[in-house]
């Protein structure tokens, strides 16, 4: 029987930590997990995808997300919680991964299905202002129901 890792935090993983609890020389510990959430989603895909084309291409464009983005600089950082967040948008799976929170479900339910539609239709430019509208909506708006006030 394979043991399963401890969940991650989605939010210190895509929110970071507060900016008073950061060091000047380390800045963001969070985001060292950005890597190893990211080859844990490659898992998912193999796994839930198999062996296509489409599957060995999504693989490829994460290896690369992987190797290129640093997630210690501010976009490098943007990038990954941006993948992490298209992830799990479109993957059910990927949410096994997070500690169930309040927050994950929000973001499922309700801060997701409003934002990542128009990221994807602009070609996925900007990650840093993907995870900055969904901070916003998450935390500025929390409980807002988007949409549903005619």
């Amino acid at each position: 029987m394979q043991t399963q890792e401890p969940r991650i935090s989605l939010e210190k993983l895509v929110f970071g930590s507060p900016v008073f609890a950061r060091s000047e020389e380390h800045g963001d510990t969070n985001v060292e997990q950005l890597d190893t959430c990211l080859r844990s989603i490659l898992e998912i895909l193999k796994r839930e995808i198999g062996d296509t084309t489409p599957c060995q291409q999504a693989v490829m464009e994460w290896e690369r997300v992987l190797r290129n983005a640093d997630a210690r600089t501010f976009d490098g950082a943007c990038v990954k919680r941006a993948a992490v967040l298209f992830a799990l948008w479109k993957e059910p799976t990927v949410e096994t991964l997070f500690q169930e929170t309040p927050t994950v479900r929000d973001l499922k339910l309700r801060v997701l299905p409003i934002v990542m539609p128009r990221w994807v239709a602009n070609m996925a430019q900007a990650p840093d202002a993907l995870v900055t509208a969904v901070a916003l909506m998450s935390t500025l708006w929390d409980g807002v129901e988007f949409g549903t006030h005619v």
